[in-house]
């Protein structure tokens, strides 16, 4: 199941401090996300460096994600709390990308982080990423205009390749219940009474307006789990994106929990 959901987390108005960092390369990124007997290679990153990095503290910060990757259409900097500011933004300059813009309408994404690596294991297993999206587009700008300000995220895994270029059409972060609506502003939220937009799927959304986070972030997911099934010895390309969607301003972020501390 690629969109199983753990909807039980509330630790009242948190006070720690979440702390961030750039300072990993790619390789390390994408090691912290998978078991350790999984070989990874050929990682890459596309995107700001202000817009990557790990992320510690998480606890006390109030996430069910103590330390991990976060990746973010802005700077990572910009997801520290407490949240004073309901529209904290960085514009970046950067491309969007093509396979995020095929999930929000065909186009139309901006300042997109983007973190892809290969993986090999000698035996089969289940890969799992336990992930927290959020945003500062919550809850004044989804649906509108009519499309919204639908900042998109997804996991890719991925077999299929011509030559070197991979193919990614396996997105396995999806809103729960469903097999091909992806994780978005507009696919989880909390509604906009003021603009008598109802909520979407709201069971899986989360509210920072008062503060429950120290977070600058809005709104944010519940902690969301995408899987895939690997088989032995086939190398797998994995791609994690995230990106703005409509215009450049207004942060989104993905948390994804590491498979071990970071440091």
């Amino acid at each position: 199941d690629s969109g199983t959901v753990d909807i039980g987390f509330h630790y009242g108005v948190a006070a720690g401090n979440l702390t961030v960092s750039t300072n990993a390369t790619p390789d390390q990124l994408a090691r912290l996300l998978v078991p350790a007997w999984v070989t990874v290679t050929n990682a890459t990153y596309t995107g700001a460096l202000v817009a990557r990095g790990t992320f510690t503290n998480g606890f006390p910060a109030g996430l069910p994600i103590d330390y991990g990757v976060i990746l973010s259409s802005g700077n990572i900097t910009n997801a520290i709390g407490p949240n004073n500011s309901s529209r904290a933004s960085t514009t970046n300059g950067t491309n969007g990308d093509a396979d995020l813009d095929k999930l929000v309408g065909g186009s139309g994404t901006l300042d997109a982080a983007v973190l892809e690596f290969d993986i090999v294991s000698t035996n089969a297993f289940v890969l799992q990423f336990q992930y927290i999206f959020a945003s500062e587009e919550y809850p004044e700008w989804i649906a509108s205009p009519p499309d919204g300000f639908n900042d998109p995220m997804a996991i890719f895994v991925s077999t299929n390749h011509i030559g070197t270029n991979w193919i990614y059409t396996n997105n396995i972060a999806l809103v729960p219940g469903t097999t091909n609506l992806p994780v978005t502003v507009n696919t989880i939220n909390g509604g906009y009474p003021p603009d008598n937009i109802p909520p979407t799927n709201p069971q899986y959304y989360q509210s920072n307006e008062p503060p429950v986070f120290n977070v600058q972030y809005d709104g944010l997911t519940v902690l969301l789990t995408a899987e895939a099934q690997i088989s032995a010895d086939i190398p797998y390309r994995i791609k994690i994106a995230i990106a703005d969607y409509s215009d450049s301003v207004y942060d989104s972020a993905v948390f994804i929990k590491a498979s071990s501390p970071c440091h």
